[in-house]
């Protein structure tokens, strides 16, 4: 019994999403090889904090092969496109044979499926994020043998909007939670003042992010407004790949004392910010569940004029104001505490509960005794 779990990426945000299930379903079940495959340092540093958390674990955490060409090519023109990822599918082709199953956390080792070698690999797949973009609801969903779902609203797109069958599926909740807890408390404030914290999570698709259309008037808003603080925390990957025009120069807003810049820290993905923020403004970065958590005032970016109501790519604008031009949001931040009180509160409990299933037993062991009881029930 060999599972095997890879991290492919350039930044560390996936593994919170599924390293917690490695460690997990090795000290529950430490008759099972557990190889963690590693082709970034910065990952890697992620996945070495999170084994802290289990510290009986025997899973063995292997930096992956990255060939030479793709090391050189990667340096030159990593920022437009990623090209290592394929090329560690096939240098660390060695390893994968070896597994009976793999957990990825994204869809691009979908292509091992291509190898006749690889025939027998079964691929789990525990999504990073529990957003509602279509990009995650794809006809691809029907290619994994197992999907393991944070919740039932998951569960329910999978098998209507994606067919794939329920016996596919199981639901077992968020294992980042179980890394960095559910409702922790505040993080110290970063800035040295009682004014409220609002934190600006633009996602980095240039056809949905709100930042390249408004984000200079956003930022500007509160480098003349210091009566709020901001924390300018956009997905991770925006300034990964800077050739994007979505990645504007942001020294304008460097020195300014109530705004907090940050581009690529793992603050960004291990909810520091989403727990430091008494407001959420952005577009449609799935960040925003985890900051319903904790209900608070959220407002939504809609520059590009989506027909969101009564669809369910954009169900989470349900949970504050949508604003659709950006003269308007002045008003929005006016009256944001306000309107959350009267309007989103409840709303927000309702999305938080349908995204995130949760129960007394971790989530991370709920996935490790699914992979079990789905791949190898005969050993339980």
């Amino acid at each position: 019994m060999h599972v095997g779990f890879l991290f492919n990426h350039y930044a560390g945000h996936q593994v919170y999403h599924t390293a917690p299930v490695a460690f997990a379903l090795s000290e529950k079940y430490p008759e099972v090889k557990v190889t963690i495959l590693v082709a970034d340092k910065g990952q890697m540093n992620v996945v070495k904090t999170i084994s802290k958390h289990w510290p009986n674990h025997n899973c063995e955490i292997i930096e992956a092969k990255v060939p030479l060409y793709a090391k050189i090519i990667d340096k030159l023109i990593s920022k437009i496109v990623f090209v290592r990822k394929k090329a560690v599918l096939a240098k660390n082709k060695h390893y994968f044979k070896d597994m009976d199953v793999l957990v990825i956390p994204e869809q691009n080792s979908l292509t091992l499926k291509d190898d006749p070698e690889l025939g027998h690999i079964k691929l789990v797949f525990i999504r990073h994020g529990a957003g509602d973009r279509a990009v995650g609801f794809d006809a691809q969903q029907k290619l994994f043998d197992l999907q393991l779902a944070s919740g039932q609203k998951v569960y329910d797109r999978l098998v209507n909007d994606c067919d794939v069958l329920p016996e596919k599926i199981v639901v077992t909740g968020y294992p980042k939670f179980d890394v960095l807890g559910v409702k922790k408390e505040k993080p110290k404030s970063l800035f040295n003042n009682d004014n409220p914290v609002v934190l600006y999570n633009p996602h980095y698709a240039i056809k949905e992010t709100s930042f390249r259309l408004w984000g200079k008037e956003i930022l500007d808003y509160f480098k003349e407004h210091t009566e709020y603080n901001l924390i300018f925390a956009p997905h991770v990957l925006m300034y990964l790949r800077k050739w994007r025009p979505v990645a504007m120069n942001l020294d304008a807003y460097k020195n300014c004392p109530n705004i907090h810049i940050d581009t690529g820290s793992e603050r960004l993905f291990d909810m520091t910010y989403t727990r430091s923020a008494d407001m959420y403004i952005g577009d449609v970065s799935s960040q925003v569940y985890e900051f319903f958590e904790e209900p608070r005032p959220c407002l939504f970016f809609n520059p590009h004029h989506f027909k969101w109501q009564n669809n369910k790519i954009y169900k989470y604008w349900l949970a504050g104001p949508v604003i659709d031009d950006i003269a308007d949001f002045p008003a929005a931040m006016g009256s944001a505490f306000e309107d959350h009180k009267n309007h989103y509160a409840a709303t927000q409990v309702k999305l938080f509960n349908d995204t995130f299933t949760l129960t007394d037993v971790p989530s991370s062991e709920r996935s490790a005794d699914a992979i079990m009881q789905t791949f190898f029930p005969k050993a339980l």
